[in-house]
């Protein structure tokens, strides 16, 4: 076997267990800096998950089966360290998703109250009442980033608006 499949395989298969290994370093900073959660949210299915593992694994032993230059062998590696990088993301946020005292966490990364400066929709007058057929709330952060949060259903999103002004009164306030 030759280095040109040898070495990205090796480099490859060893992110991909430095991904794995930091999964519980993750989840400890996270919990630690979202404090208490008062409302779970789980959204992926663990099998979802793990499948996404394991096709990226297999994505990164194709380059045993073909004959691609190194360049070539790199960039299928690569592909199969980001859908690994996606799937870890996804354990994260299926795991440890929700709403907690300090912040959001319902997509990858945690959104701490303190870095947010607005949720437009809660400057509108019938703000909640509006939203009877949106699943999807844009939250704007300190510097400047639109973030936009996707909910199963209007309903979904609508308890979470309600704890969210609960927790964080402030963002009500605000308008942009």
């Amino acid at each position: 076997m030759n280095s040109q499949i040898l070495l990205p395989a090796v480099l490859g298969y060893a992110c991909c267990t430095g991904l794995l290994i930091s999964i519980p370093f993750r989840a400890k900073k996270i919990i630690s800096s979202a404090g208490k959660c008062k409302l779970p949210l789980r959204r992926d299915s663990l099998l979802k998950v793990l499948l996404l593992f394991v096709i990226c694994f297999f994505l990164i032993s194709v380059i045993f089966l073909n004959r691609l230059p190194l360049a070539g062998n790199f960039m299928v590696c690569a592909v199969g360290l980001l859908g690994f990088e996606l799937g870890v993301r996804n354990f994260l946020v299926r795991k440890y998703g929700g709403i907690y005292e300090n912040g959001i966490f319902l997509q990858y990364p945690f959104i701490a109250f303190e870095n947010i400066d607005s949720i437009p929709v809660l400057g509108w007058e019938d703000s909640i009442e509006s939203l009877e057929s949106q699943t999807t709330l844009h939250v704007v952060l300190k510097d400047g980033t639109n973030i936009a949060l996707l909910f199963e259903s209007t309903d979904e999103m609508q308890k979470i608006i309600r704890l969210l002004v609960e927790l964080y009164p402030s963002l009500e306030k605000k308008t942009d």
